[in-house]
Formats: structure tokens, C-alpha cells, sequence
């Protein structure tokens, strides 16, 4: 996966919980080529988006977490 101007591997992403990332710049997908152009994946993404301005929880709260999954099959190409 590249964002952010960072390519990582899958396995790295579970340790990256906590990055910044603008949902409006893209991310990357890469597939091996072994498993290249003409194949379906299927991807599955959950998104946790911080808005710091909503507090939940009282003067000691967090900010609200908007939480969203996609399930999607993809071709590459």
C-alpha cells in the first residue's frame, strides 16, 4: 500500500493504527505480479476517522470516531 508518499507492506499496516491520513489523497494498492493485471482481489477496509473537534466523554473525552467499513473486489490492471 503507498500513502503518504510511503509504500508499506501488509503485514506493517496492523502497527500503523494511529497515522494521519487525508481521506481525500489516494492510496495505492500493490498486488505481486504473480497475481498481476486480469486478477480479482477482494479488499476490505476499515477506516476510523478522528474528528479533533467533536469531544466525547466529558472535558476528558476523545474526539468522536466515525468508523466505516468497505468490502469491495477489484481488478487489476
Amino acid at each position: 500500500m503507498e500513502a503518504n508518499g510511503e509504500t508499506l507492506a501488509f503485514d506493517e499496516l496492523q502497527y500503523r493504527y494511529d497515522d494521519w491520513w487525508f481521506t481525500t489523497d489516494a492510496v495505492t494498492l500493490h498486488i505481486p505480479r504473480a497475481n498481476g493485471r486480469g486478477t480479482s482481489h477482494r479488499i476490505e477496509l476499515d477506516l476510523g476517522l478522528r474528528i479533533p473537534y467533536l469531544i466525547v466523554g466529558g472535558p476528558d473525552g476523545e474526539p468522536l470516531l466515525a468508523s466505516s467499513h468497505t468490502d469491495k473486489t477489484l481488478v487489476c490492471n
